[in-house]
């Protein structure tokens, strides 16, 4: 496997590597709930549209509660003919009399009722506004003639009854509908809000950003159409779902670009875990350019081999790894000759094949990680090929604060030196 560059495919395979990406998804989730929730109460208009439609909820329920305990209470409930027939008489002219009197306050009742009940649902078209107006018509026949047919009014009676019953089944499916609007509103608020946010933690932990954050400003213009959408008189879902059709698209597409954002960060994250415990140093670590088009982006370190030389890494925006030895050299040894001397060429030799060997060890670690790979592209190492890197000191790479990065500083100049008195 020696070479002078090599490209791996890396992609997430095995339920493991699946878990760790759901896992930093909920982590920047978890970052930005509170911001969403300080924001939401910011916002008028939201704050307005909510307190609406919790009104209108509790007053439907209201109005409900009262519709049921009238009906419980009122002569409508019960048959015209039994509550006639227990205040009859056997003297035929007081059985009509007594039978129109009973007519009268149960429409005196029904008239009560249905006023009430329409000021209520505050709907000129209700049904119960019509009911209303007949009883009233009734009302005025009765006080024109002084009777009123009993068949007449009974059949009204269930009318009404059958009316104020539908009436009770269309407020509890309103409001099932209206739960519903509030809690997709919010949701979609919710999510809105989220994806901008998240959009930012996304850009705010590269080191280059573009000028303009891919499809922020689509989000920010979905919430100002929402906003004004739900701060209207009346609020038309028809229009609330086609903003959530349109989110859905942007969401769908800012998904991929988190999920490969999530798979990249912990490709990235197992493989530096694993160098650094094989004695790797982290020399200078790097986000790279940003894709304009995909959102996507590169990851760049250089780590020091124990012993010397370094080893460049790129985990490009397609989640291929790319590796690069490279040999250190310092300035005094940097005058002269471009070319690398026997000893250099020897010696980078000997820490290529230690490379290969770790090499090997770190993508077993990989593999056993969830993660699969193939080998792309190799290319042989040739001594004119071979990338230096100048260096003023190499105690100098690494923080010299740090014990044990010191040494392994010294270690690789030992080794260096110790391969120049062998050969």
């Amino acid at each position: 496997m020696s070479g002078e560059s090599m490209v791996f495919s890396v992609f997430t395979l095995a339920d493991m590597a699946i878990a760790q990406v759901e896992v930093h998804r909920l982590e920047q989730q978890r970052k930005i709930e509170q911001a969403i929730r300080e924001k939401k109460q910011r916002l008028d208009q939201w704050q307005f549209f909510q307190q609406v439609q919790q009104n209108r909820i509790l007053e439907l329920d209201k109005i409900h509660e009262m519709t049921q305990q009238r009906i419980a209470s009122l002569s409508i409930v019960e048959s015209f003919k039994e509550k006639s027939t227990n205040t009859q008489v056997k003297a035929q002219g007081f059985v009509v009399n007594n039978e129109q009197e009973v007519i009268a306050q149960s429409l005196s009742e029904l008239i009560d009722f249905c006023n009430d009940l329409a000021q209520q649902l505050d709907d000129e078209n209700s049904p119960i506004e019509r009911l209303k107006h007949q009883a009233i018509q009734l009302q005025s026949d009765y006080q024109s003639s002084t009777v009123i047919d009993a068949s007449v009014f009974e059949s009204f009676r269930q009318t009404v009854r059958l009316t104020v019953e539908q009436q009770l089944s269309d407020i509890e499916q309103q409001q099932v509908l209206n739960k519903k609007n509030l809690q997709h509103s919010d949701e979609l608020l919710d999510q809105v809000l989220s994806y901008q946010s998240l959009l930012s933690l996304h850009y705010s932990q590269l080191d280059e950003q573009p000028a303009e954050l891919l499809k922020m400003n689509e989000l920010v213009t979905l919430e100002q159409h929402l906003l004004e959408k739900l701060s209207s008189k009346k609020v038309d879902f028809a229009d609330i779902d086609l903003l959530s059709n349109k989110f859905k698209q942007v969401q769908n597409f800012l998904d991929g670009l988190f999920d490969q954002a999530a798979i990249h960060h912990n490709a990235w994250t197992t493989m530096a875990s694993q160098l650094a415990s094989m004695g790797y140093q982290s020399l200078a670590e790097k986000q790279l350019t940003v894709d304009e088009r995909t959102g996507f982006h590169s990851t760049e370190n250089t780590w020091q081999i124990p012993g010397g030389e370094q080893i460049r890494v790129v985990l490009h925006k397609d989640q291929n790894l790319a590796f690069q030895l490279q040999h250190e050299r310092l300035v005094e040894e940097a005058e002269g000759s471009s070319e690398l001397t026997d000893n250099e060429v020897g010696f980078v030799r000997q820490q290529e094949k230690k490379w290969c060997t770790d090499l090997a060890q770190l993508v077993k670690h990989l593999v056993d990680e969830g993660y699969q790979y193939e080998v792309n592209f190799e290319r042989e190492i040739s001594e004119q090929a071979i990338p230096i890197v100048i260096v003023d000191d190499l105690s100098d790479l690494i923080d010299d604060g740090d014990e044990d990065e010191s040494r392994s500083n010294s270690q690789a100049k030992q080794a260096k030196s110790a391969y120049s008195q062998k050969n």
